[in-house]
């Protein structure tokens, strides 16, 4: 999907090591756009078409569905084909990486439209929609990683995705798990760094990844043109990565005022920062400090 991963392990035996790796790599060619045999790629270019899917696929739609609900249609997964179109189609990791779609753009389409049924493991993408897995992917992807981590013995483990981190159990200390915010001038300098016990933490920037204009890799839904942000960086602590991820969607592309007070009525909390380093928090962002 684009990105590095590391994992700690809390534990006496790195016996796991080798079946949490093997699990990302998994969800890797599961999920990412840059590969045109993943299951979500498959399913983007099946033209409407039934296409069998793991688990863990049918998970990610769920979540995909979910987050579009939970913010109204902000967080929205369905838009590859502006993606794509706004010069995003290459991996950052690998330039050889291309998202290819054959099917059409129909813009009144959402994730919402995607037919899922657990039961038989399939899902249906309608043709001329296009999902991307994307951040949700990675905060995916470290949930299932750690939980995995887990169920095969480990006292505590903290996963990291990209800019998605999840933590479980037992930390080396008694804070927790800490976890550094980077500034998003100077990644070597921490704006903050947070003690967190259980939960996960996603940080997501409009800069992180600009098209030979300058223009920011995140789409907005209600433009489909990429998004004209007014913070430089938004860091969200929830209690799974994939709903921090989601939630950066929300600072992204609502005013800042109006982000906040959504991310505190989720029972969320964040830290945004903007291209002068002014920060603006939520009134629980101290805790995690």
């Amino acid at each position: 999907m684009g990105s590095k991963c590391f994992i700690i392990v809390a534990d006496k035996s790195i016996d796991m090591l080798d079946e949490l790796h093997h699990k990302v790599d998994q969800l890797e060619n599961y999920w990412s756009r840059f590969k045109s045999t993943s299951e979500l790629m498959l399913a983007n270019n099946a033209h409407g078409n039934v296409q069998h899917v793991s688990p863990d696929t049918i998970r990610l739609i769920q979540e995909m569905q979910f987050g579009y609900r939970l913010t109204n249609g902000v967080f929205n997964p369905g838009q590859l084909h502006a993606t794509i179109e706004h010069g995003f189609a290459q991996s950052k990791v690998d330039s050889l990486d291309t998202s290819v779609l054959s099917n059409g753009n129909i813009q009144v389409l959402t994730v919402l439209d995607v037919v899922v049924n657990a039961d038989e493991s399939t899902i249906v993408i309608p043709k001329g929609l296009a999902l991307d897995a994307g951040g949700i992917g990675k905060g995916l992807a470290a949930d299932i990683t750690a939980d995995l981590a887990i169920q095969l013995g480990a006292q505590g483990t903290a996963v990291f995705i990209g800019g998605e981190v999840c933590v479980r159990g037992i930390a080396p200390g008694d804070q927790g798990w800490t976890i550094g915010v980077s500034s998003p001038q100077n990644p070597s300098i921490y704006l903050d760094v947070l003690a967190l016990h259980d939960g996960g933490v996603a940080t997501s920037g409009p800069r992180g990844w600009t098209n030979i204009r300058g223009e920011s890799h995140i789409i907005d839904p209600r433009t489909n043109q990429p998004a004209q942000c007014s913070i430089a960086q938004a860091t969200v602590v929830a209690s799974t990565s994939t709903h921090a991820e989601v939630l950066t969607k929300l600072c992204m592309l609502l005013p800042i005022d109006d982000a906040l007070s959504e991310i505190e009525r989720l029972g969320a909390d964040a830290l945004l920062v903007d291209d002068k380093l002014n920060r603006y928090e939520t009134v629980g962002w101290e805790n995690f400090v």
